[in-house]
């Protein structure tokens, strides 16, 4: 049984919606016993003793004119001297303070990450192919800017950032390729066969819509693709790097270039992943995942042609010799350029900055800017990596005793 993508969309809708109220019911009995437990301490100890230094910065946040003066505060204070007074108003604050914090920290905390765990539950019953350089039933694929591609689904959508990173590295290692013999063999043997360059760009996509994840468009399977794991039970992008390496290697020691060229481009996708601040630095909260790093990734597809590396501009490339050394480089580099794109951004969008990092709406013109200082600061380096990690891979094959003419 196949479900169409309107069906796994109402599905996987329909089980985060049921994990979120969830999450928001809990989050709120939560809140009510810590409000109560809150209550009963106050009303015990009396209301807590009212002062001029603890109260005018809240009076100031309020934005209320004038000072308090210690005869309001005394005023005040004698009011609630009376022991039942004070066990009420305090229980009773503590309670609506304790269930709205309880209701909003737990209930979308846990909201959101039972609807996660559900979900990679849920979906698992939903029929899925074994990932490979089989699984495209759509074999045509057009290579060029802004061109539409086939997905594994069947589905026709805007070109995938990564296919745009491929793309433009093929244009980077075009530009080594006239300078160095051994980028120029590489170039040779990807424009060798067609299929070769279409199983990069396949590799690179079904690992976020397979490979380590119940079913094709869940988000789970992108788990994988940072620096520090996400949650307990997924793996550093160093490690799913490795796994993707090691199958590209087993198949082109096997005779099998297609193979090969499938796996390299799924060891690949994950170092163009690490070379952005959102995987480096980890930003895998709901709202850094939905708002920050999915804006960073849609506006990378619509706003790539301003990224491309200029004519002269060749590859990076990493004094590394394992695919693991290659990512734990590349995040170290993201992460320092990430922090120095905040500083060049400061001066247009102030703590606006902070806010997106942290995953949170800023307003448009602001936002713009930003995107453009930061992400055009990142960017280039994941198309530029990309011939590096090609060299690497073959660098190993041939010390191997599996050259690239083989």
């Amino acid at each position: 049984m196949s479900l169409s993508n309107g069906v796994k969309k109402a599905l996987r809708l329909a089980v985060g919606t049921a994990g979120a109220a969830a999450g928001a019911v809990a989050g709120a009995v939560a809140g009510v016993a810590v409000g109560g437990a809150l209550g009963a301490i106050i009303g015990i100890c009396g209301a807590p003793p009212l002062s001029l230094e603890w109260l005018q910065p809240l009076h100031n946040v309020a934005g209320m004119p004038g000072q308090i003066t210690h005869g309001k505060v005394e005023a005040l204070a004698s009011r609630l001297a009376g022991p039942r007074i004070g066990r009420i108003a305090g229980a009773v604050a503590g309670g609506l303070v304790g269930t709205a914090a309880g209701a909003l920290i737990g209930g979308v905390g846990v909201g959101l990450a039972g609807a996660d765990i559900v979900a990679r539950q849920a979906v698992k019953l939903v029929p899925r192919p074994e990932p490979g350089p089989d699984t495209d039933p759509r074999p045509t694929y057009e290579r060029g800017w802004g061109k539409q591609i086939p997905e594994p689904d069947g589905v026709i959508r805007e070109d995938q950032h990564h296919f745009l990173y491929n793309n433009a590295a093929m244009d980077v290692l075009a530009q080594d390729a006239a300078r160095d013999p051994e980028m120029a063999r590489i170039q040779q043997f990807l424009q060798s066969d067609p299929e070769y360059h279409r199983m990069i760009q396949m590799g690179g996509w079904n690992l976020d819509s397979y490979l380590g994840s119940p079913a094709p468009g869940v988000s789970p399977a992108t788990f994988h693709h940072f620096t520090e794991p996400f949650m307990p039970g997924f793996k550093p992008a160093a490690w799913q790097a490795r796994q993707c390496y090691d199958k590209a290697a087993d198949s082109w020691k096997a005779g099998d270039r297609k193979a090969a060229m499938y796996y390299l481009g799924a060891a690949v996708h994950i170092a163009q992943d690490v070379a952005l601040p959102q995987h480096a630095i980890g930003e895998v909260s709901f709202v850094g995942k939905m708002i920050g790093h999915q804006m960073m990734e849609n506006w990378a597809e619509s706003q790539f042609d301003r990224l491309k590396p200029a004519p002269g501009e060749g590859g990076a490339y990493p004094d590394a010799r394992t695919p693991e050394e290659f990512v734990e480089q590349i995040s170290r580099e993201a992460t320092a350029e990430y922090g120095q794109a905040v500083r060049d951004a400061f001066r247009y969008v102030g703590h606006r900055v902070e806010k997106e990092r942290q995953g949170l709406p800023t307003d448009h013109a602001s936002q713009t800017d930003f995107q453009s200082e930061v992400y055009g600061h990142t960017m280039k380096r994941a198309v530029r990596l990309t011939p590096g990690f090609f060299r690497m891979f073959f660098r190993d094959m041939e010390a191997q005793g599996y050259p690239i003419q083989g």
